[in-house]
């Protein structure tokens, strides 16, 4: 009698045990599948073994997408695409990052087009919790994410299919600021344009925005940064608060569209001269500038 009910307790123990051993295997192989881009072994064990394409297969969260992505394996991306709904393109890791963000970490144009013509929303899906009404920051937007990691083919993708009436204000001026860190200039100066056309118009911290040209290693032979410096000497030259302040780069070539973003965030300060001193020395823009060894007095 009692070995019978060892036998009817245990059997059920080890068939469980061994199908999830046998589950683990399977999901083993569908990560390396998806690292490789092997789409006929992952399709193979979805469809024999009936595992869902949207179960995460790492202990950080991960989807098939998300590792797939990461690898950038384009093919495989696209073909597992077809094979989800679009709600299921919004699945997050255990950082906050939906298959999206991580794209706009790799900077693989292609396999970002493949899922936002899946799924327009996830351009405004943020990485962690979206910024709260209270200005709380706690997640970032695939446009900063490729921004701040330098993708610059990424981010010249996502800035005309990000809703930037969707962010709020800290938002705007986060990503803004960092495309100037990031010498995405053409991205920084669209949005200050847009500050002003999109409902509700944005506040631009000029402060900070200048601060953040004034702060930047102007070498000569820079590819960018030597037209914003010139620009911004020249503006600053010419307040009459400041008569010692010399411009030096007369060797370098200006350019329209850093010419007209730092003159576009000029003219949103207050235009006299007591007002525009008060702003360079409250924040300090000649004291970066002569920090990095850029300017004469």
């Amino acid at each position: 009698m009692d070995n019978q009910i060892e036998i009817e307790v245990g059997r059920p123990n080890t068939i469980a045990n061994q199908h999830l051993i046998d589950r683990q295997r399977t999901v083993n192989t569908l990560h390396k599948a998806a690292l490789k881009g092997d789409w006929k072994t992952a399709k193979t064990l979805s469809s024999d073994k009936n595992i869902p394409w949207n179960i995460a297969i790492t202990k950080d969260g991960n989807t098939a997408l998300h590792i797939a992505v990461s690898a950038k394996k384009t093919a495989f991306v696209r073909n597992l695409v077809e094979c989800l709904e679009g709600s299921e393109l919004e699945l997050k890791n255990e950082y906050g990052y939906t298959a999206f963000c991580t794209a706009a970490v790799s900077g693989v144009v292609k396999i970002a087009k493949v899922m936002y013509e899946k799924n327009n929303n996830l351009t405004s899906i943020r990485s962690k919790n979206a910024y709260n009404r209270d200005r709380s920051k706690s997640g970032y937007t695939p446009l900063k994410i490729a921004i701040w990691f330098r993708k610059t083919e990424m981010a010249e993708y996502l800035y005309p299919i990000t809703r930037l009436e969707d962010l709020e204000d800290e938002e705007y001026v986060d990503i803004l600021e960092e495309a100037i860190r990031a010498d995405m200039y053409d991205i920084a100066l669209k949005m200050l344009k847009e500050s002003t056309r999109i409902a509700p118009p944005r506040r631009i911290n000029t402060e900070l925005a200048l601060q953040a040209l004034a702060q930047k290693n102007l070498p000569y032979n820079h590819k960018f940064q030597g037209w914003i410096w010139e620009r911004l000497v020249s503006i600053i030259a010419s307040i009459p608060s400041i008569p010692y302040f010399k411009r030096i780069c007369s060797s370098l070539q200006w350019r329209r569209q850093a010419n007209e973003l730092a003159m576009g965030l000029w003219e949103r300060i207050p235009m006299t001269s007591l007002d525009s001193g008060f702003l360079i020395q409250k924040t300090q823009i000649l004291h970066d500038a002569a920090k990095i060894g850029n300017v004469e007095f």
